[in-house]
């Protein structure tokens, strides 16, 4: 794979891992404590049926950043549709992506329509999807939380957290949740090792803005250094809005597997 290649895979798994954490910021409720807070997360998720997300987030491997910007909506409890942008090599790249019932669709300025692949947690390709389910996996791996004191974001009342996450734990949760919104992410021995692997040597801090009179996430920060052999970091910072809106996220028409297109573009047959 060459180099810019290399980068955008990272950066698409980026995206899912940074957005993954963005679960705590969906989920927390109003409570007397942080700990009461965290214990409250299951009903509110179902609650809240959408919500509209922006994000910036920097990648940096090898000491060479690579500045990228999301925008989008999620539905409850597995769809999303979002367009990312990133600086790569000096030009501006953009991809759209669609997720509907666990497939993910994916639009590349050269391809001549949209392709599709299943979700994989366990690969860099397009079919890693920032989803509000994935979302709760970081929900439970929480290995201690700060109260920072009160704050306001855009003129809204917010709790503000310093969250730590226990990153043995993810691997699991991730794959229970998944589970529940009826995905099915089938790892062999090989990938379950590389995976946790992967998360042992992670560190992820986030710091989460919780609206106080409606329980809802207004902002997250999120520091992310992934892994023992690569030098890789990631910093991300969301903001969410437009809560309840009425969404309806489709399949495009037209798509073809991304396999299939790839070979078209490459002139295979």
């Amino acid at each position: 794979m060459s180099v810019a290649g290399k980068r955008m895979s990272l950066g698409v798994a980026a995206v899912v891992v940074i957005v993954v954490v963005a679960a705590v910021a969906v989920f927390l409720l109003n409570g007397s404590s942080p700990e009461e807070v965290l214990a409250s997360t299951t009903s509110a998720v179902k609650q809240v049926s959408s919500m509209a997300f922006s994000m910036d987030m920097d990648t940096e491997m090898d000491g060479t950043a690579t500045p990228m910007h999301l925008e989008g909506v999620m539905a409850y409890p597995a769809d999303s549709e979002f367009t990312m942008s990133m600086d790569l090599l000096g030009q501006t790249v953009s991809y759209d992506q669609i997720t509907v019932g666990g497939i993910a669709y994916v639009k590349y300025p050269l391809f001549p329509t949209w392709g599709y692949t299943t979700l994989d947690m366990t690969t860099s390709s397009p079919g890693q999807s920032a989803s509000p389910t994935t979302y709760l996996a970081y929900l439970e791996s929480i290995a201690g939380i700060e109260d920072l004191g009160n704050d306001s974001v855009d003129g809204v009342e917010c709790y503000h957290y310093a969250i730590d996450v226990d990153e043995l734990g993810i691997v699991d949760v991730m794959l229970a949740q998944a589970a529940d919104a009826g995905v099915d992410f089938e790892l062999t021995e090989e990938m379950d090792y590389l995976l946790r692997d992967l998360y042992e040597y992670s560190e992820i801090t986030v710091e989460v803005w919780i609206g106080i009179e409606d329980s809802l996430p207004r902002r997250e920060v999120i520091d992310m250094k992934m892994g023992q052999s690569v030098d890789y970091t990631v910093h991300g910072d969301i903001v969410f809005s437009d809560f309840d809106a009425d969404v309806e996220i489709v399949a495009p028409e037209g798509a073809v597997p991304i396999d299939e297109l790839l070979g078209m573009m490459s002139g295979s047959k």
